[in-house]
């Protein structure tokens, strides 16, 4: 998924971020500009390094869909997924079906690699998702 983001401040010049950033990076970034430190419980980091040009590592952006079953009321999450370095984890949590796409070469993730022999960031970004969620 790909959402135009505008930021504006002094000394930051514009540029594209081809990197996968999340809303919740949003908050220590602003407050970093304005020179207020992080509370750790914080789950996103500060993006001022790339909005400076600099390089930072990369990590997992963790997604997903959170909605109220119709006629139950019970909160549901589904699916869940996670994208690094144009790599992406789908889990379907009803079935536990997984689906893994490289983005780089498929944006519209019409082709599940898992199909083929998934490779090693098959392997990473899916313990990455397993983790986050605590599955």
């Amino acid at each position: 998924m790909h959402v135009p983001l505008l930021l504006a401040g002094p000394g930051l010049q514009a540029r594209d971020i081809d990197r996968e950033v999340a809303l919740v990076d949003l908050a220590p970034t602003m407050l970093s500009a304005v020179g207020v430190p992080m509370v750790p419980e914080m789950q996103g980091r500060d993006l001022g390094p790339l909005l400076r040009g600099e390089d930072v590592p990369s990590r997992p952006v963790y997604l997903g869909t959170w909605y109220t079953e119709l006629g139950t009321g019970e909160k549901m999450v589904h699916p869940i997924g996670a994208i690094e370095g144009g790599a992406k984890v789908v889990m379907d949590l009803r079935s536990r079906a997984l689906a893994f796409f490289d983005l780089s070469s498929d944006p519209k993730e019409d082709h599940n690699l898992l199909a083929g022999h998934p490779d090693e960031r098959f392997l990473g970004l899916s313990a990455a998702l397993v983790g986050w969620y605590g599955l």
